[in-house]
């Protein structure tokens, strides 16, 4: 899904594409190449809240949950190594920055939840349980629906594990749309 939006830019640059070789105005060679960077730029910076960032990040995941975590680290170095040494605008690595800091605080927060579930679906399928006349009518209904909660919790947190070929995919893919972008940026200089 991370890479749907890389995917469907590929859209707007084939449109200004075709829109140069219809009027050959070199506004929309300029446009194309512009998107192409905008749509690279956003897959290849690895910050966990860009299109590459959360390919990386679903892949790192699926190997540990301590993988994953330190990605949002690595980012938040990247931020302030950029700003120290690249001299990006201090207003946008703030405010990527934040975005970065609110979802790794949701990671956590769901990474606890997800645990808690855990540990309760444990507990609830536990030899030790209560006698059944003490365990209220509706108790199998609700760890059901925790198990499913437990389920789409996992799958929402990226803690789902990615299987290989899944992992293998969306590497193949990623380095498709790169190479599609990278193209285009270098063919198309070329008529400006």
């Amino acid at each position: 899904i991370a890479l749907a939006g890389p995917a469907f830019g590929i859209i707007s640059v084939i449109v200004f594409w075709t829109l140069w070789l219809v009027t050959s105005n070199p506004i929309f060679v300029a446009s194309a190449i512009l998107a192409s960077y905008i749509n690279l730029t956003n897959l290849l910076i690895p910050i966990a809240i860009l299109d590459g960032g959360r390919v990386i990040k679903s892949i790192l995941l699926s190997y540990s949950p301590f993988l994953g975590e330190l990605f949002y680290h690595f980012g938040f170095a990247f931020l302030l190594i950029s700003t120290l040494f690249w001299h990006v605008n201090i207003i946008a690595v703030i405010f990527v920055g934040y975005l970065l800091w609110q979802e790794f605080t949701f990671l956590l927060n769901a990474q606890n939840t997800l645990i808690n579930l855990q540990i309760i679906l444990k507990n609830a399928d536990s030899p030790n349980k209560p006698e059944p006349d003490s365990i209220p009518d509706n108790t199998n209904k609700d760890t059901e629906s925790m198990k499913k909660n437990k389920e789409l919790l996992a799958q929402f947190v990226n803690m789902a594990p990615m299987s290989n070929i899944e992992i293998l995919q969306s590497i193949f893919y990623f380095i498709v749309i790169a190479s599609i972008y990278l193209l285009t940026i270098i063919s198309m200089r070329t008529q400006l």
